[in-house]
């Protein structure tokens, strides 16, 4: 989980100091306004997702008496809606900052944060990965 903080912070080392200026890069036109259309979509989709959720959502990743699973907004479309705004918010992170350890440092993180939380639910669940893909 640690990893997953450090992906938020580097950029933000890049932003206050010098640490990072080894890496930097011309940015150019078309990567800006690619990685300004994953940030957005990005966030927008993960607010849909949460408010598709309702009071079904909790912090704690734990099933509660009054959960039901939910087919409606962009449920409907997405499996994991909220993942896969990350997934976009942090593609767009690495298109728009012009440095190669600061910009795709989300990415590796999400990564980690995701298999976190994937085998995690599996183990405290009791499931293998072929049993939660069947249903």
């Amino acid at each position: 989980m640690v990893l997953a903080w450090v992906g938020f912070f580097v950029p933000l080392i890049w932003i206050a100091s010098p640490a990072f200026s080894f890496a930097e890069y011309p940015l150019r036109t078309g990567p800006l306004v690619a990685g300004v259309l994953c940030l957005v979509v990005g966030l927008w989709l993960f607010h849909r997702s949460h408010a598709d959720l309702d009071t079904n959502w909790s912090i704690t990743l734990e099933v509660r008496e009054q959960h039901r699973l939910i087919t409606q907004g962009v449920y409907r479309l997405i499996r994991h809606p909220m993942y896969s705004a990350l997934a976009l918010y942090s593609a767009g992170q690495a298109l728009v900052i012009p440095n190669w350890m600061a910009g795709p440092s989300n990415i590796q993180s999400g990564k980690r944060f995701w298999e976190f939380v994937t085998v995690g639910t599996r183990q405290r669940a009791g499931l293998t990965w072929s049993t939660m893909c069947a249903g």
